[in-house]
């Protein structure tokens, strides 16, 4: 695909190509998300050590933020999805209004929320 008027070219193999790796690291993101949602850790797991120290809520307090974090990149991996196949749209030779079918169909990547039980998980 040539730009118009640009002088540059796209090469469309090479940018499906992208979304595949794009799909892959989301999906790798996410799997790491659900292995670590049920990483929570009970106030009691570590006896009478935890509960004095605190531990257990500081750790899952840790894994809150460790979560949105995953579920911000799952995010930015999917804006990079959708910017990647706009520019097959463009450059594919669509017009602005149409609504043609894109070439990928999507990763359908949904980013985590955090884990299912308070951070305390009491």
């Amino acid at each position: 695909m040539t730009g118009a008027g640009s002088g540059f070219t796209i090469d469309a193999n090479k940018l499906l190509a992208d979304l595949n790796s794009l799909a892959t690291a989301g999906g790798d993101w996410q799997s790491c998300a659900t292995t670590l949602n049920g990483a929570q850790m009970k106030s009691t797991m570590l006896g009478i050590l935890g509960e004095t120290s605190q531990l257990p809520a500081s750790y899952n307090s840790a894994l809150v933020t460790v979560l949105g974090k995953i579920g911000d990149t799952v995010k930015s991996i999917e804006a990079s999805i959708a910017a990647v196949e706009q520019i097959i749209h463009n450059y594919n030779g669509a017009d602005a209004g149409s609504s043609d079918t894109i070439v990928y169909a999507g990763s359908g990547l949904t980013a985590p929320t955090g884990p299912a039980t308070s951070p305390a998980n009491k």
